[in-house]
């Protein structure tokens, strides 16, 4: 429905509704959770929001898009959104005003496998994202999706190293538990041309042009855990040390107060005793047990 995502103007200028993009691979649009596409005219811009269910399709959507050099303007994401911004060089305050205005924002950690590729040699924007067998089947055709086992929890992403002369492709899949991982191992060896396993993910290359350059790429690729603490601590840091000086304090407080006690009661008993009014040392019962009972 027109007018529902992007706002009534931009960049100074009203909005003018245009009919909708006809998206081609709609299988892997649909494996990305897109939600709602809309495209308007601002002047000299034509701006499109691609509306998706959460981060992670849009940031498979996003490299998707990247990829193609035939789009001169301004691609982004934003949240679950990829806006593409065609016509001019809008200015980030533009953008960022835009994005402002979008409906229905939600914010989620980016899928971690990109950060796995290794550097050297990689073409990049050649990544892709790969959820489910349509996407799978779009961008490394040569694995087939049983193979993978998505119903397991797996996601994915391929990109292309070119090395010397040759182009490979290295596949990362991830799962849960390195567990899976190692039971996936086993039915991906023999199937492709290099493989190693480091902690959740599998790294493999089908079928490498080079198969020394290709087992030399994929033992690059090394798993390192990545720990976060998300519970807010009740206690700011930065009154740590305020608490451990009230602390120390109240210990000191009490200990002196403990002497000051004893000495007040000892005086009182004494004095109770000089009176006649209180026992003396001889009142205490004694019990004399060593003594053989007659």
């Amino acid at each position: 429905m027109l007018g529902a995502l992007l706002p009534g103007d931009f960049a100074g200028a009203a909005q003018t509704p245009l009919p909708a993009p006809v998206l081609s691979d709609s299988a892997i649009w649909a494996e990305y959770g897109l939600q709602a596409t809309e495209r308007s005219k601002y002047g000299q811009y034509t701006v499109t929001a691609h509306q998706f269910r959460d981060s992670t399709g849009a940031f498979g959507a996003l490299l998707w898009l990247r990829g193609d050099p035939a789009f001169p303007g301004v691609l982004t994401q934003r949240d679950n959104y990829v806006l593409l911004i065609d016509g001019g060089k809008a200015s980030p305050e533009q953008i960022d005003k835009l994005a402002a205005s979008l409906p229905e924002r939600h914010v989620a950690s980016l899928p971690t496998l990109t950060g796995y590729f290794p550097e050297e040699h990689r073409i990049h924007g050649s990544e892709r994202y790969i959820a489910g067998p349509a996407s799978l089947a779009k961008f490394e055709p040569r694995l087939p999706a049983s193979l993978v086992a998505f119903e397991r929890g797996a996601e994915a992403e391929v990109a292309r190293y070119q090395i010397g002369a040759n182009e490979e492709q290295l596949f990362l899949v991830s799962y849960p538990t390195p567990q899976i991982a190692m039971e996936r191992l086993k039915a991906f060896q023999g199937v492709v041309g290099a493989l190693r396993r480091t902690g959740p993910i599998l790294v493999a290359v089908a079928a490498p042009v080079d198969s020394v350059a290709a087992q030399s790429l994929v033992s690059r690729v090394s798993y390192a855990p990545n720990l976060m603490w998300h519970e807010k601590s009740p206690v700011d840091p930065r009154k740590v040390g305020d608490m451990l000086l009230a602390i120390s304090l109240l210990a000191v407080a009490l200990m002196v107060g403990s002497v000051f006690l004893g000495f007040f009661l000892g005086g009182i008993r004494r004095l109770l005793a000089r009176v006649g009014l209180g026992a003396g040392e001889e009142s205490l019962t004694v019990l004399n047990l060593d003594q053989p009972q007659s």
